[in-house]
């Protein structure tokens, strides 16, 4: 029986046609510029398949790191839900938010339970770590948080391995794109310099101490 290929697996999976479901996930969740190779493409598909994820609905997207090259996996808010709702030993959770004097929130801690665990996995998001400059950051800063408490939480109690959240790519990044040139130059200072070696003037001969055959 011929084997179909992971892209008109994943198609029909969707009920698309195969060239129709590639563009359109090219389009909404690969980077365009370079463009996922074929290979890359694969790759992609081959993590959504194994962690049963949509990328048409950006429960998966993924995007190409600033230096090097490859593919990376970026789980989206809804994906975290759909992976942990999904596990048999999910239990359900639940969120506790830190505020100061003020009643400003300052962090949230989410719970996540296991029916095979006696005791619940924690994680505490904190907001000066997490909020960032974005109009959806200001606007909405408790409900940001509260979906990255919960996707970290997830991570550590199902052991969710090889993928990121969005959060941690965009922090990635800037911390890529802030290597500035005189970074740069100041770490190549700090380099020892290589042992000079003396010119060899035409003028003086040369003696090779070679033994004659």
């Amino acid at each position: 029986v011929p084997r179909k290929s992971i892209t008109a697996t994943m198609a029909d999976k969707f009920g698309m046609e195969m060239e129709a479901f590639e563009a359109t996930v090219r389009a909404t969740c690969f980077p365009a510029n370079p463009p996922a190779t074929r290979e890359e493409f694969a790759a992609g598909m081959l993590i959504a398949q194994k962690l049963d994820l949509n990328p048409i609905t950006k429960e998966i997207h993924f995007a190409r790191p600033n230096q090097g090259g490859g593919i990376i996996s970026i789980i989206g808010v809804d994906g975290w839900y759909v992976m942990a709702n999904r596990h048999p030993q999910y239990d359900g959770c639940e969120f506790v938010d830190h505020k100061d004097d003020k009643g400003n929130i300052t962090a949230i801690t989410c719970r996540i339970f296991r029916k095979d665990r006696s005791r619940p996995t924690e994680v505490t998001e904190y907001l000066a770590e997490c909020k960032r400059p974005s109009k959806a950051w200001q606007l909405t800063p408790t409900r940001f948080l509260r979906h990255r408490s919960f996707g970290q939480c997830a991570r550590v109690a199902f052991s969710f391995a090889g993928v990121i959240d969005n959060d941690e790519y965009e922090r990635w990044q800037e911390l890529e794109r802030g290597t500035s040139a005189v970074a740069v130059k100041a770490r190549i200072a700090e380099l020892p310099m290589p042992p000079e070696i003396p010119a060899i003037s035409d003028s003086v001969p040369v003696e090779l101490d070679v033994e004659p055959l």
